[in-house]
């Protein structure tokens, strides 16, 4: 009689540890596979950008100021690559685009935000146009 009731509990210790691992596993997944830092990557960034003015001087110059032109800009400019005014940009265009999409520039500091870049390049698609 002792080895049954001792058998019955060590099948009832399987099942209980067997239901424990499956609960702590469904709670691991539910609870780690939706993490977002931001509002743009938990909306994947859908409907939230708008490219239909993307204009130099109002979109385009004031992205590149903020995040270029602190290397890039002065009478010393990184790499001998200045990012002021319009002309150096548009004969830039090209690495600009480039280092911004695949995020080693800004140097030191985040990528920018892709709704930034996807403008750049609306920007450059359009023509690059000095408006």
């Amino acid at each position: 009689m002792d080895s049954k009731r001792r058998r019955k509990q060590l099948i009832n210790m399987k099942h209980r540890r067997h239901l424990f691992m499956s609960v702590l596993t469904v709670f691991i997944v539910a609870t780690s596979g939706c993490y977002y830092d931001n509002k743009q990557n938990l909306t994947g960034g859908a409907g939230t950008c708008d490219t239909i003015n993307t204009q130099f001087s109002a979109v385009i110059n004031p992205i590149l100021i903020q995040n270029c032109t602190n290397c890039h800009g002065g009478s010393a400019p990184s790499g001998g690559i200045s990012l002021e005014g319009y002309t150096n940009i548009k004969n830039n265009h090209t690495a600009i685009l480039s280092a911004v999409s695949n995020g080693t520039m800004p140097k030191g500091s985040p990528r920018l935000d892709d709704c930034s870049i996807l403008k750049i390049h609306t920007w450059i698609n359009r023509g690059t146009q000095n408006n």
